[in-house]
């Protein structure tokens, strides 16, 4: 693709494109993979070093690079290393990235790719129930102060029922935790409570009495 420039030159935003991957993580990793194929290990260890990781598929590809590098001089893995390996190997494709066949090839096991994304999609779901389940919004009616009961960050908003907002914000926590949200200037009235924790929500309709 890089070196076609009749492609370039025909499809609009081509270069663009091509230019701008060679700066992510994405392009870079191609060439740490060239470097690797070529058998030139210090040109790979100096393309990784200059790559800031923004995902963890880019994460897990530079583990698995580095391990690459490392048998590659003849060092051997350490029992750190494999675990990480092994963390990688058993994360579905969809969320790992490519790196987790690499991981699977360097331990040479073979990983139920089906029952893996079953068991990761299980677990997952597992968790938004559990953070369901742990927010909640109380009391109702209330008077000075709404509570709002979470696991980790969230964020809220309170609206009256024709959907203008009277508050709003964030807070930024570390496993359970009850926040209060002062609410003295709020007229007698209903309003809407929502609260928001990673892929979670909750509605509360609440009476705020004087």
């Amino acid at each position: 693709l890089k070196a076609d420039s009749l492609l370039r030159d025909t499809l609009p935003n081509t270069e663009n494109f091509i230019l701008a991957n060679e700066t992510l993580g994405k392009g870079k990793y191609i060439e740490v993979e060239k470097a690797l194929i070529e058998g030139n290990m210090s040109n790979a260890t100096a393309i990784i070093a200059t790559i800031t990781d923004s995902n963890l598929m880019e994460e897990n590809k530079r583990t698995v690079m580095e391990m690459i590098i490392k048998m590659n001089d003849s060092i051997s893995l350490t029992a750190t290393d494999t675990t990480l390996l092994e963390s990688i190997a058993y994360t579905p494709a969809i969320v790992g990235g490519t790196a987790v066949y690499i991981a699977r090839g360097i331990l040479a096991i073979e990983v139920d790719d089906e029952s893996l994304t079953s068991s990761y999609r299980m677990a997952n779901d597992k968790q938004k129930e559990t953070n369901k389940n742990s927010l909640d919004i109380y009391p109702n009616p209330a008077k000075d102060f709404i509570f709002i009961k979470c696991i980790g960050s969230i964020t809220y908003e309170i609206t009256d029922v024709a959907g203008k907002q009277y508050k709003q914000g964030d807070f930024d926590l570390q496993g359970n935790a009850v926040v209060s949200i002062n609410i003295e200037q709020l007229l007698q009235g209903v309003y809407i409570v929502k609260a928001t924790q990673e892929d979670c929500t909750k509605v509360a309709r609440i009476v705020v009495i004087k």
